[in-house]
C-alpha cells in the first residue's frame, strides 16, 4: 500500500467568491506518489500530465483533480461528504494502480485534446437544449473537457451514441465517472 492516509486535509471555499456553493480541498499524502503518476495517467486518462514536475491533472464533471508527489488539490466539490468520497476514491485508485503497476504500461504524455468541431460532427446540431446546454457547440466543449459524454445527448440513437463513443475512444478521450466516487 502506497498511501495509507492523508496527513492534512484543508477544505475551503474559493477565495475569489466566498458565496460559492462548492468547496475545494488540498490534502497531503503520507507518501510520495510520484512513482505511480504515469500509471494513473494511463489508467485514468489524465487530462494533463507533466512528467518533469510529476503533476497529473484529471478532469471530470467540472472538477479538476491535480495530483502532485505529496498532495492533491480538488475543486468544485459539493460538500464535505463529497470531499471524503473523492479522497477515498483517489486513495483506492492510487493503491490499486500501484499494486498493478507491473502489469500496466505507463503513459508519460497528456491525453490528446479533441477538436470541438470534430466532436460537433457527431451531434444533431439542432440546439434542442435537451442536454441542458444552450447549444450543441457548448455541449461539444463539455465533451472535450470530459464533463459530458455520448450518453448525455438525448436525441442521439443508440447506434449514433455507439459511433460517437467509438470516435472518442479511438481519439484517446476518457471521462472519469463521477459515480466512482
Amino acid at each position: 500500500m502506497l498511501v495509507e492516509n492523508y496527513t492534512d486535509i484543508n477544505i475551503f471555499r474559493p477565495e475569489c467568491n466566498h458565496s460559492f456553493d462548492s468547496v475545494n480541498v488540498i490534502a497531503s499524502f503520507n507518501a510520495d506518489v510520484s512513482p505511480v503518476l504515469p500509471y494513473l495517467n494511463a489508467t485514468l486518462g489524465g487530462y494533463a500530465f507533466d512528467a518533469e514536475s510529476s503533476t497529473l491533472t484529471l478532469k471530470s464533471s467540472g472538477k479538476l483533480v491535480t495530483i502532485r508527489p505529496r498532495s492533491v488539490a480538488i475543486n468544485g466539490l459539493k460538500d464535505e461528504d463529497e470531499v471524503q468520497r473523492v479522497l477515498a476514491w483517489l486513495q483506492r485508485e492510487i493503491n490499486e494502480t500501484y499494486e498493478q503497476r507491473d502489469n500496466l504500461k505507463p503513459a508519460y504524455t497528456s491525453r490528446p485534446l479533441l477538436n470541438v468541431i470534430a466532436i460537433l460532427k457527431y451531434l444533431p446540431k439542432t440546439n434542442c437544449r435537451e442536454c441542458g446546454e444552450p447549444t450543441c457547440l457548448a455541449f461539444a466543449a463539455k465533451v472535450r473537457d470530459g464533463e459530458r459524454g455520448p450518453e448525455d445527448c438525448p436525441p442521439l440513437t443508440a447506434e449514433q451514441r455507439a459511433t460517437f463513443a467509438a470516435f472518442l475512444q479511438a481519439s484517446g478521450w476518457t471521462a472519469l465517472d463521477a459515480d466512482l466516487w
